[in-house]
């Protein structure tokens, strides 16, 4: 457990860092260059930090079956929320770019794709999380 926290330590001063490059570098713009390396960089981290948060999250879930098979159905109810959310994310995003003035590269169709699934993605689990904690306060308020 003390390797968590670590890596939750370094995960957060890897992303405070990053967003304080991006904010005194005047939006990632570098002085006398037209592109914005760092914007890059931040979507590269924040794909990343995707990625490690999926893979703890099914490891995690095969972890918990193999101290507690019968934990087994909420583990597989876990994991398979997670794919069904990424599933629709995935359908709802699209490829369109958006119109930036400037001589950036425009990013390839997979990087759309792939920013608008973690976006919708991020706000499925948020309206997920407000719907179970209002339903909880509800419940408790009608349960008295």
């Amino acid at each position: 457990m003390k390797y968590l926290s670590l890596i939750r330590y370094v995960i957060v001063i890897v992303s405070v860092v990053l967003i304080l490059i991006g904010a005194y570098s005047e939006g990632g713009k570098l002085p006398g260059d037209g592109e914005f390396p760092w914007v890059g960089i931040m979507l590269q981290w924040t794909y990343i930090i995707f990625a490690i948060a999926l893979v703890m999250t099914i490891v995690m879930s095969v972890f918990a079956v193999a101290q507690d098979p019968r934990n087994a159905k909420r583990s597989l109810f876990g994991i398979g929320l997670v794919v069904l959310v990424i599933v629709i994310s995935w359908l709802l995003s699209d490829t369109e770019p958006i119109k930036i003035v400037g001589d950036l590269k425009p990013p390839t169709d997979f990087q759309l794709k792939l920013t608008g699934m973690e976006l919708i993605a991020t706000y499925i689990i948020f309206g997920g999380a407000l719907v179970s904690i209002l339903f909880g306060e509800v419940y408790k308020i009608v349960k008295k």
